[in-house]
């Protein structure tokens, strides 16, 4: 009973502590590398606008911030999708520990996951109908200017 509880635990404070001291290293710059780097970086945006944009660690490292497509709307998808992967990581993980340990509680955490997971899902086909109806509304507007109704 005090493993499987402490394997939650730890996994807990893993989700928790992570992601900050994550993101701390990614924004540390280390040694002469990053001082040239960041040189670089500055000496290649001295001569554009300056514009104010989030920039993510992620999207340093895989380049998306360097694209001009990168607007709000992309980042919404991706929250969206980053969203997803993390329900149906914590569906799998947590079915792996209910037919292990055979606990309550794990059986219990799972099927609030997967209910989480249904919704979720419900809701991003919900948002996703709405958005080809609204499209979908504006070319047919678009179609009857063309046509000078």
């Amino acid at each position: 009973m005090t493993i499987p509880v402490l394997i939650i635990l730890g996994v807990l404070w893993a989700a928790v502590l992570v992601p900050p001291l994550l993101r701390a290293r990614s924004d540390r710059k280390v040694g002469a590398i990053g001082d040239y780097a960041h040189t670089l970086g500055v000496l290649k945006t001295s001569n554009k606008k300056i514009s104010s944009r989030t920039r993510s660690a992620a999207g340093l490292v895989d380049g998306s911030m360097h694209r001009p497509e990168f607007t709000k709307r992309s980042a919404i998808k991706k929250r969206r999708r980053d969203v997803f992967n993390g329900l149906v990581g914590s569906v799998v993980v947590l079915g792996v520990v209910s037919l292990v340990t055979r606990q309550t509680l794990p059986v219990v955490l799972f099927l609030l996951a997967c209910v989480g997971l249904g919704v979720y899902s419900y809701l991003l086909f919900q948002i996703n109908e709405m958005q080809k109806q609204k499209r979908a509304r504006a070319t047919r507007a678009r179609s009857r200017e063309a046509d000078g109704y």
